[in-house]
């Protein structure tokens, strides 16, 4: 296996030579691709024009790689130019991933593409890797992340919510106090005064 990598404008194309067959030889080639990569993110073409055999695992291969790149390092790629034993094995697959003619056309092509994750399901034990080729045909320029914003130590300022209307003052409460209850009439008391006795006669006094 050998990979010969070049860029076009800024775009990274890699072109892989060799059989496809070999689970060895891909996941090989996938972790150099996915290196890479992480190195020095940019859009990726892979071109096949050089796969010389490849089987129904090593297409799957190619898929899951440019899923695992989208979704684990956010670049955009393409299968692009494929071989006749690649458009053998393509016809009638189940293919994501859709395989461009030429280079040009993969490259005209960069949109966004819907991901599923479910392609993204590692494989229970990996072979030992394979040695592969690595091939420079253009001076290799390595492009650094972007830094993210510095943290800050403040808290960020909080939205301004909606202005608050003024609370109207409370009404003062007015007890209600029954009128007191008419105190029932007084009744006269009439004393029953005895008539007086009469006097003791007098009797005449005589000089």
């Amino acid at each position: 296996m050998k990979i010969e990598f070049s860029e076009v404008g800024e775009i990274l194309v890699a072109r892989v030579d060799g059989s496809y067959t070999s689970p060895a030889a891909y996941n090989e080639v996938n972790r150099i691709l996915l290196a890479e990569l992480e190195e020095s993110p940019r859009r990726t073409i892979i071109d096949l024009e050089g796969i010389g055999a490849i089987d129904a695992s090593g297409l799957g291969a190619l898929e899951t790689l440019c899923w695992r790149i989208a979704k684990n390092l956010g670049q955009e790629i393409r299968l692009a130019n494929p071989s006749p034993a690649v458009q053998t094995q393509a016809q009638g697959a189940d293919m994501t991933v859709p395989i461009h003619p030429s280079v040009e056309a993969a490259r005209d092509s960069f949109e966004p593409e819907d991901l599923d994750e479910d392609l993204f399901e590692a494989p229970a034990e990996e072979p030992p890797p394979a040695k592969v080729e690595v091939v420079w045909k253009t001076e290799r320029r390595v492009r650094p992340k972007e830094p993210g914003p510095a943290p800050s130590a403040e808290p960020p300022p909080s939205a301004p919510g909606p202005a608050l209307s003024p609370v109207p003052p409370p009404e003062p409460v007015r007890a209600i106090v029954p009128p007191p209850e008419p105190a029932p009439p007084t009744e006269l008391v009439r004393a029953i005064v005895p008539p007086p006795e009469p006097a003791p006669p007098t009797e005449p006094v005589r000089a």
